[in-house]
């Protein structure tokens, strides 16, 4: 057995006994050498956030980027499109830490590997609008000033479903001139 086969071995190894995706366990450090970072706050595994730069994808296929679902094309990582996301053959959300989760904003039932839409975006302390072009944020919503939560602001939009509507313009006329007409005959 040559050396770059022992070391694929090891790395196997590592990866099944590590569970750095798990967030009520410390981050162990076979779980950092492989590339997950571990969190100031409650010392789990956060997930690596230079992934696009650099060859963080290598032929190894066993670094944190290509197990959070980073693909490797020619050692560069590549985040995976909306569409690879919600491939249910792909399983991209079986991971918390899943870069379909945490960049491009899908979440995964209970029980299930596979990504969905969220079906509110707007709920409480889930950071759907945080990093990257997450799908809220192309369902017209705005990142939060105080976190990555979803906001619509209704005063120049609507909430239909699970998307955030501008209010269109050419309404706006109509419905000022639908009042003072309205005003109008109370008067008459």
């Amino acid at each position: 057995m040559n050396y770059s086969t022992f070391i694929i071995i090891s790395l196997l190894a590592i990866s099944a006994q590590c569970q750095c995706n798990l967030k009520d366990i410390p981050c162990s450090s076979d779980c950092i050498k492989i590339g997950f970072i571990k969190s100031d706050v409650n010392q789990s595994c956060a997930a690596p956030t230079d992934c696009i730069q650099g060859s963080k994808c290598g032929n190894d296929q066993l670094s944190a980027c290509t197990l959070i679902g980073y693909q490797s094309v020619q050692s560069v990582c590549v985040a995976p499109t909306d569409q690879q996301c919600l491939n249910p053959a792909n399983q991209l959300c079986s991971n918390s830490l899943s870069v379909c989760i945490t960049k491009n904003g899908f979440s995964a039932p209970l029980n299930a590997n596979t990504c969905v839409t969220p079906d509110n975006c707007q709920t409480a302390n889930t950071g759907l609008c945080g990093a990257g072009k997450t799908y809220c944020l192309n369902q017209g919503f705005s990142k939060s000033t105080t976190s990555n939560d979803c906001i619509c602001d209704t005063s120049k939009n609507t909430v239909q479903n699970t998307q955030c509507i501008p209010i269109s313009k050419s309404t706006k006329p109509i419905l000022t001139i639908s009042i003072i007409l309205g005003l109008i005959t109370l008067f008459i």
